[in-house]
Parts: structure tokens; sequence; C-alpha cells
């Protein structure tokens, strides 16, 4: 659904973000997730955190819910 959030909202709405963190979070939590999976879901994290950040400012509780899954994704690339 995410390109069609992308289509009807545009790629700095509040549904977009919420659905790519929600991407990049099964990809980093799952069991399985292979490195690959892991930078996939850092990257995405990066992107959105830059988004939010300039648009909501960087307290705002998007933002930290990204930063604080974007956190824990490169600890689990840390660690692998």
């Amino acid at each position: 659904r995410i390109p069609e959030a992308i289509q009807a909202l545009g790629s700095d709405h509040d549904v977009t973000f919420r659905l790519k963190r929600m991407y990049a979070q099964s990809l980093y939590s799952s069991e399985d997730a292979c490195r690959d999976d892991v930078t996939a879901a850092i990257a995405t994290f990066e992107d959105i955190d830059r988004r939010q950040s300039r648009i909501y400012g960087p307290d705002h509780p998007q933002t930290r819910a990204t930063r604080y899954h974007l956190e824990r994704a490169r600890e689990k690339l840390a660690g692998a």
C-alpha cells in the first residue's frame, strides 16, 4: 500500500510515514531477518527521520518513534 499512499497523499504525509515505518519494522524485527533486510530497514528509517525532522521537528512523537526503531535496527545490525 505504500505506493498508493505516496501517489494519493505524497511522500511526506503522516500515513505514508507510518506505513513505511511499519514495513521497516517488519524487516528488521523478523527472527529470520538477514543482514540485507536490516540494512534496508535502516535506510528506510534514516529517510523517514530526515523527512519527519524537517516537517515535525526532532521532538515530535512520530519522529521519536522512528528514531527508536532506527536505533534498535542499528543494534541488531551491530550484533549480527
